[in-house]
């Protein structure tokens, strides 16, 4: 086994003595052993940082007192891994609750590897933890990674094409280090950080959601809640075909102007001078869980099939649904898409909804935005 030689000074004061904090070196029982809330004992029993510094996942909020996350699967109660969500979940041995594993936070102390089928750091040199196994780098885009050799996935660099070879029929791009068709006919057809542009070719995008939009135009939230042609170019002067798909918030958005459906990319339809979808673009559907968990990139469509668990209005006549209870993923329906024909479900149906996976800066979660085709 692995031994870290520490010169450990104690540090006193009127309160008493404790050691200092040197964040992943130390070993703790309790997060009194750190510096809550800006370091906390993590599932692996070494100080890592608390929430106030680092980020909360899938939903869960930060508590500044605590520096801990709480809120679904985080912060329950549990005795062990099976009562949480693991690998992405596992229980702190130093809390005895559901806490973010290696897998979500992308770190382990110096020399560890995060085990990616528990969950935990490891040593290398120890029985069971194989040093094949790549030290987990944290990321929210391709960027972060060292593209084309990894890209992001998940929140976390995996490897590119280049090394780990593609499924026919798609081939590498070695420019980027993503599997790709020749040409795509909808976002489905790419992998799961990418979207099919309007020029029929897939482009990466990133977790949280890529800036230009595969050169599409930057538009603010004003134009989510345009209800016809006139008010949509109100928000925008970048009229035509050519001005889908749309950005907010990093986030792409596809209506756009139109005279006829020939101006409107596949599977959407010139309706009273907007072009909205038509039919649902997923030939299958994802998993709730993914899409909260991040394996999807902001800007994607996909399909989810889940049980709706709350319907409410919003502001400026969107409409708001909960999809799934845990986890759960908010869904919202613009007045246009209403106006183009998308019904609300009530609460207890199980539907199919399409729309396009957005990062939410305010809340820190995913969201679909907007819905744009729902069925039974």
């Amino acid at each position: 086994m692995r031994t870290f030689a520490l010169s450990i000074v104690l540090v006193c004061a009127a309160a008493g003595c404790r050691l200092p904090v040197v964040v992943g070196s130390i070993n703790c029982r309790s997060d009194k052993d750190c510096s809550p809330p800006s370091t906390l004992c993590g599932v692996d029993q070494r100080c890592v940082p608390g929430c106030v510094t680092a980020s909360c996942f899938a939903g869960a909020s930060c508590s500044p007192t605590t520096g801990a996350c709480t809120g679904e699967v985080f912060g329950t109660s549990c005795t062990s891994a099976s009562g949480c969500d693991a690998p992405e979940v596992v229980c702190s041995a130093a809390t005895s609750t559901c806490a973010a594993s290696c897998v979500l936070t992308g770190t382990c102390p110096s020399g560890l590897f995060c085990d990616r089928s528990s969950g935990h750091c490891c040593d290398p040199d120890e029985s069971g933890c194989s040093a094949s196994h790549d030290p987990v780098v944290a990321c929210v885009d391709d960027d972060d990674c060292a593209s084309p050799t990894r890209f992001c996935q998940s929140n976390v660099c995996t490897a590119g094409c280049i090394t780990a070879g593609c499924d026919a029929p798609k081939t590498c791009n070695a420019a980027t280090g993503h599997c790709t068709p020749a040409t795509c006919a909808r976002d489905s057809d790419c992998d799961d950080t990418s979207m099919c542009t309007q020029a029929h070719v897939c482009v990466a995008l990133g977790l949280r959601g890529y800036g230009d939009c595969a050169g599409g135009t930057e538009v603010d939230y004003t134009c989510a809640m345009a209800n016809s042609a006139a008010s949509f170019a109100a928000c925008t002067d970048d009229a035509g075909p050519s001005s889908c798909p749309f950005c907010i918030d990093d986030s792409c958005f596809a209506p756009g102007l139109c005279a006829t459906s020939a101006e409107c990319s596949a599977g959407l339809a010139c309706t009273n001078g907007l072009c909205v979808p038509q039919s649902p673009q997923c030939p299958t559907t994802v998993e709730l869980e993914d899409v909260v968990k991040g394996r999807y990139a902001a800007g994607k469509v996909v399909c989810v099939r889940a049980k709706v668990t709350s319907v409410r209005s919003g502001y400026d006549g969107v409409i708001e649904l909960r999809l799934g209870t845990s986890p759960y993923l908010y869904a919202d329906v613009l007045e246009m898409h209403r106006n183009a024909g998308v019904k609300i479900p009530t609460v207890g149906d199980l539907v199919t909804v399409q729309g396009i996976v957005r990062w939410d800066y305010g809340h820190g979660d995913r969201e679909l935005l907007p819905v744009d085709w729902i069925g039974d």
